[in-house]
């Protein structure tokens, strides 16, 4: 594969135009790289004031009493979204709903075990542990083997 850059510094916004014979796998995932690159923060409310989170830094959104919340390791943040449409913004990258009230962060997941009444247990690195409901488990574990294997095919982006 050839790249070109070009500077022009009379450009108000950079773009960038892919020219390929086919739409191969590898030219998929090197646009929905990009397409996800300039959006790999989310804005929080914490005390009043606004911040801006690195999304690679939260651990999971929680749902609670009709507010969305980040969950990071220091704090927690209010987020001006509901969780589907966190699950739309973040459909391509890292997360997944794991029950009716949380999305979490694979990349914080430090182990998976089985619980009663054919439910799992994730433990966070943050030594929480959330609940994946029986609903949820089938594309909770697609989304870990997709994460697998992108790890394993040399994929896998440095999110800390």
């Amino acid at each position: 594969m050839k790249v070109t850059v070009y500077k022009d510094i009379s450009l108000t916004e950079d773009y960038i135009d892919l020219y390929c014979q086919n739409e191969t796998n590898d030219i998929s995932d090197l646009v929905s790289y990009i397409n996800t690159y300039d959006d790999k923060r989310i804005i929080g409310s914490y005390d009043k004031e606004k911040h801006v989170l690195n999304k690679a830094d939260i651990f999971y959104f929680e749902s609670v009493d009709k507010k969305c919340f980040a969950y990071m390791k220091e704090a927690v943040y209010q987020v001006e979204f509901t969780l589907n449409e966190l699950e739309d913004l973040l459909e391509s990258q890292a997360f997944v709903r794991i029950n009716k009230s949380v999305i979490i962060n694979l990349y914080k997941v430090l182990s998976i075990k089985s619980d009663r009444n054919m439910r799992t247990l994730a433990t966070l690195e943050n030594s929480e542990m959330q609940v994946i409901s029986r609903h949820y488990k089938s594309t909770f574990n697609k989304a870990l083997k997709s994460l697998e294997n992108k790890v394993k095919g040399g994929h896998h982006e440095n999110h800390n």
